[in-house]
């Protein structure tokens, strides 16, 4: 049996998405987010037998995949034969090239890209995710507020399940009144399910790669995730906005979605 994601709940460690897994319980500003709603994850296509019986006992209903067309084609998710009632894609702007399956390796080829560019080239893409994932922050909300238990399970994933998905979950769970602190520490847990080091190692293997000690420093600064880049993307929405707020309502996150989205979600 796979090894459980923690003593709160009974949600699985899929051993081909180690990313995957339930956000937890979290309090929010007028109750605790209710176990099992919101789900997260990196790529599916490497799922084992084992894994897709115990993503059908899961029983997602809504999937939103992050990735761009070339992605999911070079990696086709494998899915219970029941599948999510709901698949819904976003072809994301090019301009998230650093948060993309393979992104990277156009920016390793220069000579002076390091740990610190790649830093600097993440930090730059996350003030560009507001605007790119608005859409998706507003159809994830949107199904999470309907009634009824297997519709509000919705599963938000990308490649790495870090950075886009990272930002995505983030809004919703600021829809929900979480804690900036609670939603970066949510956001940090990426790097305890698959540590930088093993997420570059995979990378490296997958591009057939011979790493310099440089470009193995920049894999691994661009696998990790940095508290920083959160809060540089959340900057931006509220320089940009006023607030979270009012660039959860320039979404289409507005005050009545947040509310129908606390009346379903939180206990």
């Amino acid at each position: 049996m796979p090894e459980t994601a923690s003593a709160s709940d009974s949600i699985p460690r899929l051993e081909g998405a180690p990313n995957f897994r339930a956000v937890d319980p979290l309090p929010a500003a007028d109750g605790r987010l209710r176990a099992g709603r919101i789900f997260r994850s990196d790529a599916l296509h490497r799922l084992t037998d084992v894994d897709v019986g115990a993503l059908a006992a899961v029983d997602i209903g809504a999937v939103l995949d992050l990735r761009r067309d070339d992605e999911r084609s070079q990696m086709p998710s494998r899915w219970p034969q029941r599948k999510p009632r709901e698949m819904l894609t976003f072809d994301v702007l090019p301009d998230l090239q650093a948060v993309r399956a393979g992104g990277w390796r156009v920016q390793l080829a220069q000579p002076d890209f390091d740990a610190t560019g790649a830093h600097r080239w993440m930090d730059e893409t996350y003030a560009r995710m507001p605007a790119a994932l608005a859409p998706a922050v507003h159809e994830a909300a949107r199904r999470l507020a309907r009634r009824g238990e297997a519709s509000t399970r919705v599963l938000v994933h990308c490649t790495a399940g870090k950075d886009r998905t990272g930002f995505v979950v983030a809004m919703l769970l600021a829809a929900l009144g979480v804690s900036r602190e609670a939603i970066v520490d949510d956001y940090l847990e990426s790097s305890r399910r698959r540590p930088p080091a093993a997420l570059a190692d995979m990378l490296i293997a997958l591009s057939d790669l011979q790493a310099s000690p440089r470009m193995r420093a920049a894999i691994e600064t661009i696998a990790d995730v940095r508290a920083d880049w959160l809060e540089t993307a959340l900057q931006t929405a509220e320089r940009q906005h006023g607030s979270i707020d009012g660039y959860l309502s320039a979404a289409g996150v507005d005050a009545p979605l947040r509310a129908a989205l606390r009346m379903t979600l939180l206990t």
